[in-house]
C-alpha cells in the first residue's frame, strides 16, 4: 500500500570515526550483510547510508 508516514532523524553527533572501504560488508558464509554511513559508498552521510543500503540489497540478492 501507499506510505502513510515517514520519519527521518538526524543524529547531530553521530559521525563515523573511520570509514570502511567499499559500500558494504558481505559475509555469505554467515548470510550476513552490514551497511550504513560508515562505509565508503560515496556522498554525505545520509546519501552514503542510502547507497550502502542499495549495495547491501544487491549483496543479499546475490546470496539467494
Amino acid at each position: 500500500g501507499p506510505v502513510r508516514k515517514a520519519v527521518f532523524h538526524r543524529w547531530k553527533y553521530a559521525r563515523p570515526v573511520d570509514v570502511f572501504p567499499g559500500p558494504c560488508a558481505a559475509f555469505p558464509d554467515r548470510r550476513l550483510v552490514v551497511a550504513g554511513d560508515g562505509f565508503a559508498a560515496g556522498g554525505e552521510l545520509a546519501e552514503a547510508a542510502h547507497l550502502s543500503g542499495l549495495a547491501a540489497a544487491d549483496a543479499v540478492a546475490g546470496m539467494l
